[in-house]
């Protein structure tokens, strides 16, 4: 199991096994001042096997310094895959879809990043 892509969005939805997002993939949120919040959305994209069914994971979300500190948890979720996995029939792997609200506090001007982790 791997996380395919984490997209930041202003908004996303997944509704018939399909992502839709709303003004995603931007790279940069600009604040007037600090403190700040944000608030939008991250669309994860988590490729699985035949071999990850049945077992427990643990995913977290963070957003980090370039030194790699963790300034904010933004995600945390356990979650686990059944031991049957539908519509896996006959392929190698199968693509799930999330979409998780966003709240973000930031206090000052630098650069971040999200870092995602699946245990």
């Amino acid at each position: 199991m791997h996380i395919e892509f984490m997209i930041p969005a202003d908004g996303a939805q997944v509704s018939e096994g399909k992502l839709q997002m709303i003004g995603g993939a931007w790279g940069n949120i600009n604040c007037r001042a600090f403190p700040a919040s944000f608030v939008g959305a991250l669309a994860i994209g988590i490729s699985l096997v035949r071999a990850d069914a049945g077992k427990e994971y643990h995913l977290t979300i963070d957003m980090c310094a370039s030194d790699g500190t963790v300034k904010q948890r933004v995600g945390d979720a356990k979650f686990s895959i059944p031991p049957f996995i539908p519509k896996l029939r006959g392929r190698k792997d199968k693509l799930i879809l999330l979409a998780a609200p966003l709240l973000l506090k930031i206090e000052q001007q630098e650069l971040l990043q999200f870092v995602a982790k699946i245990d």
